[in-house]
């Protein structure tokens, strides 16, 4: 919601702006025959931007461990909380407190480590855009470029500076977003019905038992049931018992 409903118009604007003065920058140097002071301003542009696309990348990841971080907390909390009456039973406040200090230290060095590379992006940026400034300044001198035209084309850049620093800006949110988005399509995208094997046969009625021989589960590389063999006839009940994760609800 935050990435399309507050960026929007950013990105709408912040791209026309740039366009129009590279435009204006490419009519002024042809105009006045600056082809490589031209050609050197239009490689030390995308330099610029340079920092932003490394830094997405990283940014991306380190926000899709904190949103994964964040999770695992609500969880333990929820757990915990709602289970308070038998933590207290087997005086298990103090384990408890040590396993979320543990999973929320956790949270907040991946929180930590995705905040190191968003703050990192405009610095960076500033860095590049000033070191290729310098570059071109050196240049034009060399070549006896009249200062009047490199203050209008230095002017012109720096004006198209404002919007791809805006756009760096969003750009991290959007990174932001996109790791939350993967996230919530992982289980949207989930297939909904159970695959049935093709010689399975349909039973019609329930008539004895349900039998499981040498029964084994596993996800993600974790093994939830191991050789499970278990006979639970018509009429039983039958009741799982077991700690978070055991493979109950499997």
């Amino acid at each position: 919601q935050s990435a399309v409903s507050n960026n929007i118009s950013s990105l709408t604007r912040a791209p026309m702006e740039v366009v129009s003065v590279v435009g204006f920058i490419i009519y002024f140097s042809i105009t006045n025959e600056l082809y490589s002071f031209m050609a050197i301003m239009f490689i030390a542009m995308p330099i610029s931007i340079l920092p932003v696309i490394l830094l997405g990348k990283k940014l991306k990841k380190y926000a899709s461990r904190t949103l994964g971080k964040i999770s695992l907390v609500m969880s333990r909390m929820q757990e915990t909380l709602s289970c308070m009456r038998v933590v207290k039973a087997y005086n298990m406040e103090a384990y408890e407190n040590d396993e979320f200090e543990k999973i929320n230290h956790n949270h907040f060095k991946a929180t930590m480590k995705a905040l190191k590379y968003e703050l990192m992006m405009t610095p960076l940026m500033e860095f590049v855009a000033t070191v290729a400034i310098c570059v071109l300044m050196l240049y034009s001198f060399s070549q006896n470029i009249p200062l009047s035209s490199i203050l209008v084309l230095v002017a012109a850049a720096n004006m198209a500076y404002g919007p791809m620093k805006e756009l760096a800006k969003i750009n991290s949110k959007i990174q932001k977003a996109l790791a939350a988005a993967d996230r919530v399509f992982e289980y949207l995208d989930l297939e909904r019905e159970i695959p049935e094997k093709s010689n399975a046969i349909e039973h019609k009625e329930f008539t004895k038992e349900i039998v499981f021989e040498n029964v084994n589960f596993s996800y993600d590389g974790r093994q939830t049931l191991d050789n499970i063999n278990l006979t639970i006839k018509k009429g039983d009940f039958i009741a799982f018992v077991g700690e978070a994760g055991s493979g109950k609800s499997t």
